[in-house]
């Protein structure tokens, strides 16, 4: 569910895949999504990392905690003011959950970073993009 808004209007809802273990994409990506949501009142920033199925209720703890700091961290240093920021840890595979979040949110877009090299392609889809895509 999104996280209610003042003004009574649905806000623009996007959806963030993270990988906290490759800050380049991943803070990329959040820079992006951050610069979006600010120009499109109301929006709201939905971040979504996800861990082994296997990972203990501590590790998810922690993982959230790490994650909120980071993102707050990120969006203060770009200091953007406007979006509603909510973060999500799940257990499972990335591009399963990120599409999951994505359809309980009802989003409007998804947002993923790439590990790969540039290329035409990976401009715009990366591996765990391709996977989200055909969730």
């Amino acid at each position: 569910m999104s996280i209610p808004d003042t003004t009574g209007r649905r806000p623009f809802i996007i959806v963030l895949g993270l990988d906290l273990t490759d800050s380049k994409s991943g803070g990329f990506a959040l820079d992006q999504a951050a610069r979006i949501a600010s120009r499109i009142e109301p929006s709201q920033v939905h971040a979504v990392y996800a861990l082994p199925e296997g990972a203990s209720d501590a590790v998810v703890r922690e993982a959230a905690g790490l994650t909120q700091m980071y993102v707050n961290g990120k969006v203060a240093a770009l200091a953007i003011k406007g979006p509603v920021l909510g973060v999500h840890v799940r257990r499972g595979d990335a591009a399963r959950e990120i599409a999951q979040v994505a359809a309980e949110l009802d989003a409007d877009m998804i947002i993923v970073g790439t590990h790969k090299a540039p290329h035409l392609k990976t401009l715009f889809v990366g591996s765990t993009a391709e996977r989200v895509m055909a969730n």
